[in-house]
């Protein structure tokens, strides 16, 4: 029954997650070809950088008529002598501004492109599409898989049977070297729960523990790693329960943000395209440079916003993976709340990605 609600709740969570990541993956798509013939923002670039670039010639012609003012009365700060040389260099770039925003913008969208790409992969080799793609990177299922084959399902009680013949049938005898007459006879269950010499014969509980390793090793080697306890099959269910009730909402809603995100990075870059020749104009006085060195700032933020998200959505579901692959070979003692902790952490880069 509580394996049941698991696979109910992931595929609930699955739902939602394949809805968030088309969303996702529809807004990205517009970010990764920003320079496309079909994409509306491209297109409100195309029509109006060329009256901006007009608007920012004429006013050039009054900047140089200002610069030829502050020459003949000799303003320092405007002369001829001092901004002469960025005149110059600010009516070359003009018409290169597009050109410049656009290869900043397509070598962000160029590293962004790699980790998709490494997601897409992920999905495609099973078949599956983006959405499938982070769900199975999410997925702590590997963590109770082994558990699973073996102690959950139709054959239950044959897996549990077979898995406590093996402890039970692994034996040993030790036989004490003071008294040969005294033996004791071991089985693997018994050195698994624990076994005491009574009296404190020092030396007899020497060879015990050792036939005990013995005996526990062969048990393990034969493909169980304790005698079997439903309360370890439960728990490991109970912990990916918690991962996917804790883990999937935030992926949702990282999924949802992000796209929201680069909607809002479409527009942004298309206005830092269109102002661009007149920026690369109010790089020219002294009171204007400060619009120059913004217009730079907003480029490059929302330009790389999109690799430095990716990066860190592609790293926290990385972890997720491996996590699910690591905690796997953990003993019956050892899956606790630090598998879930290590899913936060993961989580945690997931929510950084929105943050940056």
């Amino acid at each position: 029954l509580l394996y049941a609600i698991y696979i109910l709740i992931t595929k609930l969570f699955g739902i939602f997650v394949n809805l968030a990541a088309a969303f996702f993956a529809t807004a990205l798509s517009y970010n990764l070809n920003f320079s496309s013939a079909n994409n509306p923002l491209n297109f409100a670039v195309i029509i109006g950088w060329p009256i901006v670039a007009s608007v920012a010639t004429m006013f050039f012609v009054l900047i140089l008529l200002w610069i030829a003012i502050a020459t003949i009365f000799d303003w320092g700060e405007f002369s001829a002598r001092s901004l002469l040389p960025r005149l110059i260099i600010a009516a070359l770039l003009i018409n290169f501004s597009l050109a410049i925003g656009r290869s900043f913008i397509n070598l962000s969208n160029g590293i962004g492109m790699v980790f998709y790409n490494a997601l897409v992969r992920t999905g495609e080799i099973r078949g599956q599409g983006l959405g499938g793609a982070i769900q199975t990177m999410i997925n702590p299922d590997p963590l109770v898989a082994g558990y699973i084959a073996r102690n959950v399902g139709t054959g239950f009680a044959d897996n549990r049977a077979k898995a406590a013949s093996i402890w039970d049938s692994t034996r040993g005898t030790v036989i004490d070297t003071v008294s040969p007459d005294n033996s004791i006879s071991l089985t693997a269950r018994a050195c698994y729960q624990g076994v005491t010499v009574a009296g404190g014969n020092e030396e007899m509980q020497v060879a015990i523990d050792a036939k005990c390793s013995e005996l526990i090793a062969y048990a393990k080697r034969s493909g169980q790693e304790g005698p079997p306890d439903a309360t370890s099959v439960y728990l490991r269910i109970g912990i990916a329960i918690a991962i996917s009730v804790l883990v999937y909402p935030i992926a949702i809603f990282v999924l949802f943000a992000g796209a929201i995100l680069f909607l809002i990075r479409l527009f942004a870059l298309a206005f830092v395209l269109i102002l661009g020749p007149l920026v690369f104009l109010l790089s020219i006085l002294p009171a204007t440079r400060t619009h120059w060195n913004k217009w730079w700032d907003t480029l490059m933020r929302w330009s790389f916003f999109l690799p430095a998200f990716m990066f860190l959505f592609f790293l926290g579901l990385q972890m997720m993976s491996s996590y699910s692959r690591f905690f796997a070979d953990y003993g019956p003692d050892e899956v606790g709340p630090s598998v879930i902790f290590a899913y936060l952490i993961a989580t945690g880069f997931m929510v950084g990605a929105l943050m940056i």
